[in-house]
């Protein structure tokens, strides 16, 4: 069979958009991915806890390649990645406490390096309840003084997640100036004439009138991994919920499209001073970031009139704020909440959350067009293509070797009568189509579900579709 190139117009390269939905439940310490329920397995026994990892009994995780899925370490061990130590320097981006020595303290080649699986990722919170706490202590260096502003030690940053974000939300405050690390700009709340800002602070009754500062707030830091959103996050599809035993507390969403939480719901209460979250319709409980998958809930205003959930840790209870939002997630994952089970009140099962929000995929697309005109692709390598029982070679010695010219093709024309042989007609059935590149190597093949049927007299064309 010869080849057959591409001409310039058979092979199309576009984008494929898709914006793939994500819905996590938070409830009783556990995350719930797309309404997922726990899978239960013949070996996730404790002992998956107490080696640090998880498989199917964990919930609101997605697992690379679903390695070690139902293992427990004893019966069917953990399989994990492993390297050779050589002179070539040859490591792990992230090492595993194992590999950890012979990578850093020089052993000798030949050591095995190792790493762990699975790889997996959730939705992740961290209640930051002292943004500027810093953690002293020997290894404190000392700063250069000659540069303007900067401390005299820098000492480990106990919150440095929140820091690490900071440029990000400065460089965002173009958007709106929520994102700003401190305003002076406050809100006024549309029922009372009161400031709104960024909530109420204290009792009930007690609103902060003097705009606001990050670095001196309560914050709740919400991760979410790009595996769960892809390129970003579409601006208009976020929602945050809040529910308690059952009912809806209050709603966040972003409604100008501009990274903005607005709440867009929540209960009125009139003997509470117009205090709960349906008086605070409006306001701003939070900013998002779209493309780096971080939500960052700053509201602090009472969305009830109860302060008896548990939502904090040493089993203090407190009233539903945005701040304590997805309280208990991921109380056994990787990243545990420091808010669990173990710690907070039993109240905790009181206060349930919903993340809901769609990503933004952009997958690239070949699209290739193999034709095949009349009188091409009119013989096939098939045994049975030929008439059966006939004579292949006709001569063959040390001198010479000749093939049948005579032998005929197996005529594959049906007739319509009984017992009547049809017309010979020259036709193939293609079963398979193969992609070669410019050095003839083999790269992909096509196969067909049926194979197709071609005449001699027929053009042809099969369109075959790539992602990249």
């Amino acid at each position: 069979m010869s080849y057959k190139k591409f001409k310039e117009k058979d092979v199309i390269l576009n984008t494929m958009r898709t914006h793939p939905k994500s819905e996590f439940f938070i409830f009783d310490a556990k995350v719930y991915y797309n309404n997922t329920p726990t899978k239960g397995g013949k070996f996730n026994g404790n002992t998956i806890l107490s080696v640090g990892r998880h498989n199917g009994q964990y919930t609101g995780y997605i697992s690379l390649y679903e390695y070690n899925i139902d293992r427990n370490g004893v019966q069917n061990p953990f399989i994990f990645p492993y390297i050779n130590k050589n002179t070539s320097r040859t490591s792990f981006k992230t090492a595993g406490d194992a590999s950890a020595p012979n990578e850093w303290s020089g052993a000798d080649v030949g050591a095995i390096l190792t790493s762990n699986y699975p790889l997996s990722a959730s939705i992740t919170r961290e209640w930051i309840p002292d943004p500027i706490e810093k953690v002293a202590g020997p290894n404190c260096k000392k700063v250069d003084p000659d540069i303007a502003g900067s401390p005299h030690e820098a000492c480990a940053i106990k919150r440095r997640h929140f820091y690490a974000l900071k440029n990000k939300l400065t460089y965002n405050s173009i958007r709106s100036h929520h994102y700003s690390l401190s305003s002076s700009v406050t809100p006024k709340d549309p029922t009372s004439n009161g400031c709104r800002g960024r909530g109420a602070v204290g009792s009930l009754g007690a609103y902060d009138c003097n705009g606001f500062n990050k670095e001196g707030q309560k914050l709740n830091l919400i991760s979410i991994p790009s595996i769960f959103y892809g390129k970003t996050i579409k601006p208009g599809t976020v929602s945050l919920k809040w529910y308690y035993t059952g009912s809806l507390l209050g709603e966040l969403r972003d409604t100008k499209r501009n990274g903005e939480l607005i709440q867009v719901s929540g209960a009125f209460s009139s003997s509470q001073g117009g205090m709960l979250g349906g008086n605070h319709i409006g306001a701003v409980a939070g900013t998002i970031l779209y493309d780096e998958g971080f939500i960052l809930l700053t509201g602090s205003w009472n969305l009830a009139q109860t302060d008896t959930i548990g939502l904090l840790p040493a089993a203090a209870r407190a009233y539903p704020q945005w701040i304590y939002w997805g309280a208990g997630a991921n109380e056994t994952g990787p990243a545990a909440d420091v808010v669990n089970k173990s710690t907070a009140h039993s109240s905790l099962t009181d206060a349930a959350f919903t993340l809901n929000f769609e990503g933004t995929t952009d997958t690239q697309v070949m699209t290739m067009f193999a034709r095949t005109a009349k009188g091409e692709s009119n013989y096939s390598n098939n045994p049975t293509y030929q008439q059966f029982g006939q004579e292949t070679v006709r001569v063959t010695s040390s001198f010479l070797y000749e093939e049948n010219p005579s032998r005929t093709i197996f005529n594959t024309v049906s007739s319509s009568y009984t017992g009547h042989s049809a017309s010979f007609e020259r036709q193939v059935y293609i079963s398979k189509v193969a992609l070669y590149d410019n050095s003839k190597n083999l790269i992909g093949i096509a196969s067909l579900a049926t194979p197709v049927r071609k005449k001699e007299t027929q053009d042809l064309t099969f369109k075959l579709k790539l992602d990249m």
